[in-house]
């Protein structure tokens, strides 16, 4: 698996100007689509998913295979922490979604699988190299990313992915094919004091942009017929 990155003098050129404008640019097609499909049907099926869960800076996270069925008091707990973050949602940070690690020590105990694949495509030396071209970072050596899934309900809030100065560019991989605008899920950026920009889901793009920048991840809508499939998270310096 190999990221398919643009190295013509007119297309990077215009992508860096297109960062340096905007602070954000994205690339389509970013796998060779064999890959693409082969990644996103793995993550179609996959039953690895941990809920992520959280509250200003406190996590609630359920690991996969956890039958809360089997024990009422526990389900109703983990009810109520999903209402305290729907009521909070608008006042402090808060998301929930599904999540799959993709850090060394969690991808050794599934090393068959496409995520490992992937790592090791996004820290390629070839990557980083092009990452500081186009952002003219001085020094990118490293990635923090995850498999994520957004059903129905799940969001991120507004948030600027700091404070931490070991993240440079934040990263959205996306796998959701032909996703409509209608079924949330919308990854939205907020410009001056009333403005808002936006990206649809997409599949085998990858959308980039500079950390710090205030955005979100709208609520994924009752009509939506299937999950938000993408690979998120940021290279570090």
């Amino acid at each position: 698996m190999q990221l398919l990155l643009p190295e013509e003098p007119d297309e990077l050129a215009a992508l860096k100007q297109e960062f340096f404008d905007n602070g954000r640019c994205s690339v389509q097609p970013i796998l060779p689509e064999e890959d693409a499909e082969r990644l996103a049907n793995w993550l179609e099926t996959t039953d690895g998913w941990a809920r992520i869960r959280g509250l200003r800076k406190q996590r609630f996270d359920i690991p996969p295979g956890t039958d809360l069925a089997g024990d009422p008091q526990l389900a109703e707990d983990h009810r109520q922490i999903d209402r305290a973050i729907a009521g909070d949602a608008s006042k402090s940070f808060a998301f929930l979604y599904d999540g799959i690690p993709m850090t060394p020590e969690a991808l050794a105990a599934m090393p068959d699988n496409p995520l490992c694949e992937l790592r090791s495509a996004m820290t390629d030396m070839r990557v980083y190299q092009w990452l500081q071209d186009l952002s003219e970072e001085p020094k990118l050596s490293a990635v923090e990313i995850q498999a994520t899934r957004f059903t129905l309900g799940d969001f991120l809030s507004t948030h600027h992915d700091g404070p931490n100065e070991d993240r440079k560019i934040a990263a959205v991989l996306g796998l959701s094919r032909d996703w409509s605008v209608d079924w949330g899920g919308n990854l939205l950026f907020l410009c001056g004091e009333d403005g808002l920009q936006g990206l649809v889901p997409g599949f085998n793009r990858l959308d980039l942009f500079a950390v710090p920048q205030f955005h979100c991840v709208s609520p994924v809508a009752p009509s939506a017929p299937r999950p938000r499939h993408a690979i998120s998270g940021w290279f570090l310096a």
